[in-house]
């Protein structure tokens, strides 16, 4: 069993692991580099092995940027089936198809081929090997993958793996807990080795019911001052989260009604693939749904889907008081740009960050308390209120990622930290290593390792 790390290794962008097992070689996930243009360039790149030679896809999830490189894979020669989720398919089918249409525009103000086409994504979706949890299926002789909840996002899988008498879990992204909608990730079979991410694994999240209360607080102070609550928000997941929130809140009389509005397609195209697979929401939500019989969990009263370019511009002849939920989560694109600039000049405006503002975007300036800000080449004056809460985060922080290691019945005997910064991987080993004593690497890209002699 030898591993290769193709992405995400120091970095939280790119996911992609070479597996080769059982005379076949696997991939876990292939996703895109994000995080500007150094970062996108990247993904131009030949990938570091023969998409023809590779057997077999095995997806976590269906975030771009562990999904996102599927079509160009497939458009250099893969020919295998891509196994996944039944949710994560179809997630990832819209997920992939956006991302090409971003893809054709830049092409053509940039003069350059895209990475792949609309075609090419349609394809790798016919790849697709949809399987339920916790069951084990043989993907090539001689090895066997089951997929368990990852509490991550709808669908999202951690992945046991077995073959050459050896055995390793693959963890993806694993979802902070408890969340609004999903039930949180599955306890670890015992496995030889552990491929675990590292996003937050230097810090800690607040609880899930600070990020409640804030958003409750921001609510019924934008009523009384008769202003504007926007929320960026990442399409999936984020969005459905907070949907969800607020729905139980008004449920319960602790905001008042107000106009809310969800704009933009990619996440209403999403929150009906959400509504399509409620069997992965928990039991706190099924129940609810149960009770409000006369709408879903993600279509509160008084919240308007606004698909359309027409139907968002209508947005703004509606009198406050009022909440926008809008792409882009780190505001470096879409429609919620159109209402920061109408909107963040206003004292009366309140502007709540739930997300992860990489350095350079213009979510982590106005995070970090810039007074002017530029639009789509136009200055801006920041007038509004800015909120931020981490609670929602959609990752483990550090405790949570030890306690989870800990469910394993056994210790592995190695851990591979990936998909987080140096910083976040060398904090999570010191206390894997001080504290469990256990083998801990920190693969650099490209990086090579056979299993019971790692490090060759």
């Amino acid at each position: 069993m030898h591993l290769q790390f193709c992405g995400a290794a120091g970095e939280v962008t790119g996911s992609c692991t070479k597996l080769d097992i059982e005379n076949s070689t696997l991939l876990i996930d292939c996703g895109l580099f994000q995080g500007g243009k150094y970062a996108e360039d990247r993904n131009f790149d030949p990938f570091p092995f023969k998409p023809e030679d590779v057997d077999a896809v095995i997806l976590t999830h269906a975030h771009l940027d562990h999904c996102g490189r599927l079509p160009k894979l497939i458009n250099q020669g893969f020919k295998g089936k891509i196994y996944a989720t039944d949710a994560t398919r179809d997630l990832a089918a819209l997920i992939m198809l956006d991302s090409a249409g971003i893809m054709a525009d830049s092409a053509e103000r940039e003069n350059h081929p895209p990475l792949y086409t609309e075609e090419d994504v349609v394809e790798a979706v016919s790849r697709f090997m949809p399987i339920p949890y916790d069951k084990a299926v043989i993907v090539a002789p001689g090895v066997t993958v089951s997929l368990h909840n990852a509490g991550h996002v709808l669908g999202s899988s951690f992945i046991e793996i077995k073959g050459d008498g050896k055995s390793a879990i693959f963890s993806g992204d694993i979802g902070n807990y408890p969340v609004p909608l999903l039930e949180q990730a599955e306890d670890l079979p015992q496995a030889d080795a552990m491929i675990l991410e590292s996003t937050y694994g230097d810090k800690s999240h607040g609880p899930i019911e600070e990020g409640r209360k804030i958003v409750e607080q921001a609510i019924r102070d934008t009523v009384r001052d008769n202003g504007v609550l926007l929320i960026p928000a990442f399409s999936l997941e984020r969005t459905q989260e907070l949907i969800t929130v607020i729905d139980e809140a008004l449920a319960n009389h602790r905001i008042p009604d107000l106009s809310a509005y969800l704009d933009g397609p990619l996440g209403i195209k999403i929150c009906r693939v959400y509504e399509k697979y409620d069997k992965y929401f928990n039991d706190d939500i099924k129940q609810i749904e149960a009770k409000e019989s006369d709408h879903s969990v993600l279509q509160f009263p008084h919240l308007t889907f606004t698909e359309t370019s027409d139907q968002s511009k209508m947005i703004n002849e509606v009198d406050p008081p009022k909440l926008i939920i809008a792409g882009s989560g780190m505001m470096h694109g879409g429609r919620i740009l159109h209402h920061l600039k109408r909107y963040l000049p206003l004292v009366t405006t309140r502007l709540m960050i739930v997300g992860h503002q990489v350095e350079g975007t213009l979510g982590r300036q106005l995070l970090e308390g810039a007074r002017t800000v530029t639009i789509h080449g136009e200055k801006i004056d920041v007038n509004a209120k800015v909120l931020a809460t981490h609670a929602f985060s959609s990752h483990m922080d550090q405790g949570q990622l030890v306690t989870w290691l800990k469910t394993m019945p056994q210790k592995p005997k190695v851990i591979f930290l990936n998909h987080g910064d140096d910083d976040a991987r060398q904090t999570l080993s010191k206390i894997f290593v001080d504290e469990l004593k256990i083998k801990v690497f920190t693969p650099k890209y490209g990086d090579g390792f056979t299993l019971g002699h790692e490090g060759s």
